[in-house]
């Protein structure tokens, strides 16, 4: 572990604000490289003002990006500090200390301004990547809803009402993330895993990176479930059993437009192709079609989504019925088997 010297602190220079608002700046917009975040962390540490002063600018400006566009100006003019100054006209020690003390007020009057409650929501066929009120990273599969419930800056809590999201979760022991997600609850230190609630109310909680542990909802006899990286658990109404991943990224194939079953029954795999088109996918009432399962990988990027459902007609024992309207499976007088071509 890696420890900072924190006896001997200056007052932060006009070099340490506009070094902490450039880095502020590149990670409200984007996700920092591989070598951008080895230089950020060596930035960080040497220095403690390097840390007070990246944590004011970066609240700034992520509220800032949260106020619609009508309102920047005003406010971006009440809380932008000048740039580097020449030495002669460098501000006094208390005039810094003040000015932060401003800015900290600034930005969490920003945060607290921002009500819980609210959404991320993605439509059929659409995909979104953002960051979350705390700096959290997470990326929406389509037909997805995710609700904010944070109500300060050490409350992280997020609600999957419905769909998938995988969340990159920023560590922070004091304050650990939290995932609401039907009957259970997922708590989180730092680390990297996939959520996923069905139209029957099943839940699944897949880990790609570091721990998380699980805990029953409100309402339900109490249980508990620590996940490793490459585990994932399913639950509906009881405790979830749980399983080992032979290939994580598996379950996250749909961010690359793609989605891979492994003997799926074929009404699931129907509910997940629907996901990713407007037309309607419908299985006739045939008992044998809810017996058939499917192994293989189909493409949902806008250009193949149609195609990938009529994939399914080339099995033998299934049949697609196609109109103007809907696309219908019916079953084959054949015998069943699941592989896709």
């Amino acid at each position: 572990m890696t420890h900072r010297d924190t006896s001997r602190l200056s007052d932060p220079p006009e070099k340490v604000v506009c070094e902490a608002r450039a880095w502020a700046e590149r990670m409200v917009e984007r996700d920092l490289t591989a070598a951008e975040r080895v230089s950020f962390e060596e930035w960080l540490l040497r220095d403690a003002a390097h840390e007070m002063e990246f944590h004011v600018e970066f609240e700034i400006r992520f509220r800032l990006a949260q106020l619609p566009d009508c309102e920047h100006a005003a406010v971006r003019g009440v809380v932008t500090p000048p740039r580097y100054l020449p030495e002669q006209r460098r501000w006094p020690r208390w005039a810094w200390a003040a000015a932060v003390t401003f800015l900290a007020i600034v930005a969490s009057v920003l945060w607290f301004g921002l009500p819980s409650g609210q959404h991320y929501v993605t439509d059929t066929g659409e995909k979104l990547s953002t960051n979350l009120v705390d700096g959290s990273r997470v990326e929406l599969n389509a037909q997805t809803d995710l609700e904010w419930l944070g109500a300060g800056p050490c409350d992280r809590r997020v609600r999957l009402v419905r769909g998938e999201a995988v969340f990159k979760v920023s560590g922070d022991p004091k304050c650990p993330f939290q995932v609401l997600v039907g009957r259970g609850r997922i708590e989180v230190l730092g680390t990297e895993f996939d959520v996923h609630q069905d139209h029957q109310g099943e839940e699944r909680v897949s880990v790609l990176e570091g721990r998380v542990r699980l805990h029953s909802g409100a309402g339900v006899a109490p249980w508990q479930v620590d996940l490793g990286a490459g585990e994932q658990a399913t639950w509906n109404e009881g405790p979830p059993s749980t399983r080992r991943l032979e290939d994580p990224s598996k379950v996250t194939a749909w961010r690359e437009d793609r989605v891979d079953f492994e003997n799926e029954p074929l009404g699931q795999v129907v509910e997940e192709l629907q996901h990713y088109t407007a037309i309607p996918i419908r299985i006739k009432n045939d008992p044998r079609l809810l017996r058939i399962r499917v192994t293989g990988e189909l493409q949902v990027d806008p250009l193949h989504i149609h195609e990938s459902v009529l994939r399914l007609g080339k099995r033998p024992e299934i049949e697609i019925i196609e109109d103007d309207h809907s696309l219908v499976l019916a079953h084959r007088s054949q015998p069943s088997h699941s592989q896709l071509p």
